[in-house]
């Protein structure tokens, strides 16, 4: 039987999982010292944008780097930030009790959005999007998805968007704008 988990350490710690089916692996494989992580076979991508290096957890957090940049240079938006703003949810006992957020844009009205990028959404972007909602409701926040998620996956976009200002499909505007930006990756 083969693990969809790994031992490495080379994943971001937001990776980490704690289920009842990954203690088990853990007694099971001897490893009650190492975290268990899994693997979502992102491809990590290392950038330079507007002179600064940046390293991506996957191509779709490269890509939307970019596509905010060139809002930035187009007055569409103020700033931009990646991994900047760690939020704590403080008083929980289980669950995510952080959650450092993947982009904060500061929008030319002065206001700032928040935004996750995502393959597909999981059981604890829930979590954190309504522990996000319950603690702060008048921020703004929205999820990216690298495309339409699948059928299997509607009923947590349902439960999502209760939490949440925004879902977007990040590739319908990745083909809006392909002769406008160029990406690497």
């Amino acid at each position: 039987m083969e693990s969809r988990y790994k031992q490495d350490c080379m994943y971001h710690p937001d990776e980490v999982y704690m289920t009842n089916k990954v203690i088990a692996e853990r007694v099971l494989m001897g490893s009650e010292g190492t975290r268990l992580v899994r693997d979502f076979k992102n491809i990590r991508c290392k950038a330079i944008i507007d002179g600064v290096e940046y390293h991506f957890l996957s191509k779709l957090e490269y890509r939307w780097a970019v596509y905010l940049q060139f809002q930035k240079e187009t007055n569409l938006i103020v700033d931009w930030a990646y991994e900047d703003t760690n939020f704590e949810f403080t008083g929980e006992v289980r669950g995510p009790m952080t959650w450092l957020i993947d982009f904060e844009v500061i929008t030319n009205d002065g206001t700032t959005e928040y935004m996750e990028c995502k393959g597909y959404p999981e059981g604890k972007d829930i979590s954190k999007a309504r522990r996000f909602k319950e603690r702060w409701p008048d921020e703004k926040l929205y999820f990216i998805f690298a495309q339409k998620p699948a059928k299997k996956h509607f009923h947590k976009i349902r439960n999502l968007q209760k939490y949440v200002d925004r879902i977007i499909e990040a590739d319908k505007i990745f083909r809006q704008i392909k002769g406008l930006v160029h990406f690497e990756y």
